[in-house]
């Protein structure tokens, strides 16, 4: 980032989208910058997660409204199944890491020592595809939960706020009573999957990024590797809370 901006320039780029248009605010090209702001050493990501913290306490937080049911496609239960995932664009790294999560049946190990295993990838919000409310990248299943996750790579250079919105926006749009439906669960989850000494990693230690993540009870999980074989297809994966 050539420019640096000042606190109030990015408050005043970021208050106008919150409220215009908060179901894509996660794409906001604010919630990514690098650096500090001008005048400061605090992290842009910074700024904007306490703006967005302080009016979540206030009530005047993120506005997102459901996804349209009427233009919902009338699926049930797991849109991909195992058999049938292949690995045609070894470009495509995220979306084949949660392939490979769950062709290999990958388990999320809780804090409380609880297991899911990952059960379906690239799942759209209203699953309609390109309907333009996004995808759910992960989901896994265990205890009469379904977990929707956002996964972020081993080379990922997005930071952790704009997973965590991304997933939080989701969250609001779902249908909850679908997702139950559809992974015959009870209980309806959020997490973000990240790789450690990556950048989301790394801002774990961001005050007002993680007191979001507390505000809105997200789970995070460190993937780490177990094998990587002949890499996609033969990775394997086990996912652990560490928040």
């Amino acid at each position: 980032m050539s420019i640096k901006y000042n606190y109030n320039e990015i408050i005043d780029m970021i208050g106008a989208k919150i409220d215009e248009d908060a179901g894509s605010f996660y794409r906001n090209k604010a919630v990514n910058y690098r650096g500090e702001v001008r005048h400061s050493d605090e992290k842009y990501s910074e700024v904007v997660a306490k703006h967005i913290y302080d009016l979540e306490k206030q009530g005047k937080g993120l506005k997102i409204d459901k996804v349209d049911h009427s233009k919902e496609k009338e699926t049930i239960g797991i849109l991909h199944k195992r058999e049938h995932i292949s690995f045609n664009n070894t470009n495509r790294n995220e979306e084949n890491i949660a392939k490979s999560m769950v062709k290999q049946r990958s388990k999320f190990i809780s804090k409380t020592g609880k297991e899911m295993e990952a059960v379906d990838y690239q799942v759209p919000v209203n699953r309609v595809y390109h309907s333009g409310d996004g995808k759910i990248d992960l989901i896994a299943k265990g205890d009469h939960r379904v977990t929707i996750c956002e996964l972020k790579d081993n080379k990922s250079e997005e930071t952790l706020l704009r997973a965590l919105l991304e997933i939080e926006t989701y969250f609001r749009k779902v249908s909850e009573e679908k997702l139950k439906k559809c992974y015959d669960a009870e209980i309806v989850e959020k997490a973000v999957i990240i790789f450690a000494n990556t950048r989301p990693y790394n801002d774990l230690k961001d005050e007002f990024v993680m007191k979001l993540r507390d505000k809105w009870d997200i789970a995070i999980y460190e993937a780490k590797i177990d094998q990587v074989g002949d890499w996609p297809q033969d990775a394997r994966y086990t996912l652990y809370q560490i928040y």
